[in-house]
């Protein structure tokens, strides 16, 4: 049987998408969510984990288009005086390259996030990134490192076959194949140092060339064709889009039983390979 995650992204950042997290997991196919520390609605996921013991849990390192747990005076090169990050991601990755003592600041910020997740009694079974950012090359050291101190079993690293989402949504062709050149030398300059220090990560993961865009029927198609195991797909649920729609079609629940696929959590895949 093969075995998937269905993981919700920027869990924490606001009420509604908390909602939506704790609907798709109790009724849809959602199993794990990962959580922005610095979330306005932080208080609010840390609850809905204590609600649903079953729902994995991942940390969400926020260095742009969020908000900081640390002060501004600790951080001035990463937030503004009121806590937030840079929105431009492409700004925001240009700052963590060349900005002079940006390293120990992204070490400081990130190692904050995780304790404040840890602290508030979250067991994590994984770690990503908002946008990816944690496979930023000024961040991807220090998130390891995270993982190693915290006992932190998986970090993702997304790597989806390029002509397997063509084939089932020919859309935005151009981001495809950048973010597939992008993320692919990240990935590889990534998987040999999670080797390296006993970091274990999903080899197939769906949705960073489909991102926001988990529709349904793009579930439909794409799962019948995948032979991997285990294999991820996260998205991002909000209220009324595409995603969230997606965890709670009747359809893709009966795609899942029909194609042999077990949901589970990041902390179950060793249990169960």
């Amino acid at each position: 049987m093969k075995k998937c995650v269905i993981n919700a992204d920027d869990f924490g950042k606001s009420d509604a998408v908390n909602v939506c997290v704790e609907t798709a997991f109790r009724e849809g196919v959602l199993s794990s969510a990962s959580i922005m520390a610095g979330g306005l609605a932080f208080p609010g996921a840390c609850s809905i984990i204590k609600g649903n013991p079953g729902l994995g849990v991942g940390i969400h390192l926020t260095l742009l288009q969020g908000h900081s747990v640390l002060k501004h005076k600790d951080i001035p090169g990463l937030a503004d005086v009121k806590g937030n990050f840079c929105e431009n991601p492409f700004f925001a990755g240009m700052n963590l390259f060349f900005k002079r003592g940006i390293a120990d600041q992204i070490r400081r910020e990130i190692r904050a996030q995780t304790e404040k997740a840890l602290e508030s009694g979250i067991s994590l079974g994984h770690l990503d990134g908002h946008l990816n950012i944690h496979l930023h090359p000024s961040v991807i050291w220090h998130a390891v490192e995270l993982c190693k101190v915290y006992n932190i079993p998986y970090i993702r690293i997304p790597r989806e076959p390029l002509f397997m989402n063509l084939f089932v949504s020919g859309k935005k062709l151009l981001y495809k194949i950048s973010h597939k050149i992008i993320f692919e030398i990240l990935a590889r300059r990534a998987a040999p140092l999670l080797k390296e220090y006993g970091i274990g990560h999903i080899p197939l993961v769906i949705g960073l060339l489909e991102s926001g865009n988990i529709t349904a029927d793009y579930l439909k198609k794409t799962l019948p064709g995948i032979d991997k195991t285990p294999f991820e797909i996260y998205c991002h649920p909000e209220p009324n889009n595409a995603d969230f729609s997606a965890l709670m079609d009747k359809d893709v629940k009966k795609c899942i039983v029909e194609n042999g696929i077990r949901i589970i959590t990041y902390r179950e895949i060793k249990v169960q390979q």
